[in-house]
C-alpha cells in the first residue's frame, strides 16, 4: 500500500515501513497517513511469508529475505514513483518489521547504503548471517527505537535496550512508552497518549534527517 501527500508537488522523501508478524501494511494506516500528510511518500509492503493470512502461519525465520524485500521496494519506488526523492530515504517497522528494519539498516549482511535514517517500533536485533556484525558504514546512520515499557514479548524491552546499549552504534534515541505492551501506540496515529508520542516523535526524527 502507498500513502502520499495530497499536494502532488515534490519530490518527497520516501519511507518504507515493514509490518509485524501476521499483520499487513494497512493495519498501520493511522500512523502512516499522518506521515504522508506531513510530506512523505510512505510505502508499506506486505511481506510474502509473514503477512496476514500466510498459509501455515507467519514465518519468523524469513527476516533476512525481508531485508532484501525492503531494498527491492526502494528500487521500485525510486524507479516508478515520480514523487519520490531518491536522495532522501528512511525506513521503519514494527515487531518483525522492526527487526527487518534494523537488519537492512545496520546489519553487515544486508545494509542498504541508500538509507538515511531508521525508526523501529518494538523490535530487537537479530544476528542474521553476519553473526551480528554491524556494517561499519552505518555507524553514523540515525536510529530511533520506541518500545513499550511493559512489553515482555519475544521482542522484550530488555532485549531492545540491550541492542541499543551494546550492539548498534548509531546516533539517535530510545523512547519507552510507559505502561504500553507490544502493540500499543503504533497503528492508529495520534489518537491516544502512546500514539501521539509515537507519531510526533517519529515525524520529528524523520524531519530532522530527511528535510
Amino acid at each position: 500500500v502507498i500513502y502520499a501527500p495530497e499536494d502532488e508537488a515534490g519530490p518527497f522523501p520516501l519511507i518504507v515501513f515493514g509490518h509485524g508478524s501476521s499483520r499487513a501494511g494497512p493495519h498501520y494506516a493511522g500512523t502512516l497517513m499522518a506521515w504522508a500528510s506531513a510530506g512523505y511518500v510512505v510505502v508499506a509492503p506486505d511481506f510474502p511469508l509473514s503477512s496476514e493470512g500466510t498459509p501455515g502461519g507467519s514465518k519468523l525465520d524469513d527476516v533476512e529475505a525481508q531485508t532484501g524485500d525492503v531494498s527491492f521496494v526502494i528500487d521500485t519506488a525510486v524507479e516508478r514513483l515520480d514523487a519520490v526523492d531518491p536522495e532522501r530515504i528512511g525506513i521503519g517497522g514494527q515487531s518483525l518489521g522492526a527487526i527487518t528494519a534494523l537488519g537492512v539498516g545496520y546489519n553487515a549482511c544486508c545494509a542498504d547504503p541508500r538509507i538515511d535514517v531508521v525508526t523501529e517500533f518494538a523490535g530487537i536485533w537479530f544476528p542474521l548471517s553476519s553473526d551480528g556484525e554491524q556494517d561499519p558504514a552505518t555507524t553514523d546512520r540515525p536510529l530511533l527505537m520506541v518500545h513499550g515499557g511493559d512489553d515482555h514479548s519475544l521482542t522484550s524491552l530488555e532485549l531492545a535496550q540491550q541492542a541499543w546499549r551494546d550492539t548498534i552504534a548509531a546516533p539517535g534515541g530510545f523512547i519507552t512508552l510507559v505502561g504500553a505492551v507490544h502493540d500499543d501506540g503504533y497503528f492508529d496515529g495520534p489518537v491516544d497518549d502512546w500514539g501521539t508520542v509515537v507519531t510526533t516523535s517519529s515525524l520529528a526524527f524523520y524531519d530532522a534527517h530527511l528535510k
